[in-house]
């Protein structure tokens, strides 16, 4: 009988110890993963998309698509995150949304990879504020500014004019409708000239457009679009540009000023004035003026703002800005 008793407790002892260990140790439940980590859709200033897998616990990246595979370590620079082994690629993480910049063959570009998106028009229905750069290998880089928006009749309609018309004041030759598909989170919105993808994301409370894919001929587009507001909250705003910089700019009520970590490791300091658009042309929009660089416009959403240089700008054409509010 006391042989019995002894097999008896050594059983239970096995039973909780199996328990314990089932339930990861004994030291209190095991520690749930990062819910930041997993896979984000890359929009790049290159025109193109990427897969970014992003896995916070490991500290491990990974990115691939359009001719790349490439996976390193994640550090923490300046209260940022960073891109390992690489020069000035950073990111910043808000709203199931990656920010920041990468270097995409032999540059740094900027990127906005969200990871929800809409599935229905009558979840994007709205009206935006668009932004794009247009690269072309047979052509110098440029951009475009207009406004659009997507209607609850499955359409997307854009201002396709030199002025910057609000959508509802367009001048109806300058009106290009798009009709739209939607297969799943793609989107592809088709003229007579041809049919082009984009998705819009769920940043938070905002609706985002977002497109990098390719155009006519041999030129792509790279495409961002807020939704309208009434005004341009002013701040502090920090990302990636097309110069390979990493910038702090900072919009106050009739300046701006941008102090960038080059490449190199050099310091660059851009400063210039800026107003709202006024007339029949969105107030949610910013015009920036540098001395030096020319014209710039400047668009925004609770955690996201883009900057590009004007239309033709002979100075840093195509340029494009993508940061996160602070």
């Amino acid at each position: 009988m006391f042989e019995t008793f002894h097999r008896l407790r050594h059983a239970a002892a096995l039973s909780i110890a199996i328990l314990v260990a089932a339930c990861g140790g004994g030291d209190g439940p095991a520690t749930p993963p990062d819910a930041r980590n997993g896979s984000y859709q890359v929009f790049a200033a290159n025109a193109q998309r990427y897969t970014l897998n992003l896995d916070f616990d490991a500290k491990t990246w990974r990115m691939n698509g359009a001719g790349i595979d490439q996976s390193g370590s994640i550090a923490t620079v300046d209260g940022m995150f960073a891109f390992q082994p690489g020069s000035n690629a950073r990111f910043q993480h808000v709203q199931d949304t990656v920010i920041g910049g990468f270097r995409f063959g032999d540059a740094v570009q900027p990127f906005v990879a969200p990871r929800r998106f809409a599935t229905t028009v009558a979840d994007t229905v709205g009206e935006y504020h668009f932004l794009t750069v247009v690269l072309d290998s047979a052509a110098p880089s440029n951009t475009l500014i207009f406004t659009g928006e997507i209607t609850t009749a499955g359409t997307l309609r854009t201002c396709a004019d030199s002025t910057i018309f609000v959508i509802a004041l367009c001048p109806a030759g300058s009106v290009v409708t798009h009709t739209l598909a939607v297969n799943g989170e793609d989107f592809g919105a088709t003229t007579a000239a041809g049919t082009f993808p984009f998705r819009v994301a769920r940043i938070g409370s905002d609706k985002v457009f977002v497109r990098a894919s390719g155009s006519s001929g041999t030129s792509r587009r790279f495409t961002v679009g807020v939704p309208a507001q009434p005004s341009y909250t002013r701040g502090r705003f920090r990302g990636a540009n097309s110069l390979g910089q990493w910038a702090t700019t900072e919009l106050a009520t009739d300046a701006f000023a941008t102090t960038a970590l080059a490449a190199n490791g050099g310091t660059v300091t851009r400063s210039g004035t800026l107003r709202h658009l006024s007339g029949n042309s969105p107030a949610g929009m910013l015009s920036l003026t540098d001395p030096n660089l020319g014209f710039f416009f400047s668009i925004r959403a609770t955690h996201l703002n883009v900057t590009v240089a004007a239309r033709n700008n002979p100075n840093v054409p195509g340029y494009v800005e993508v940061g996160k509010p602070d």
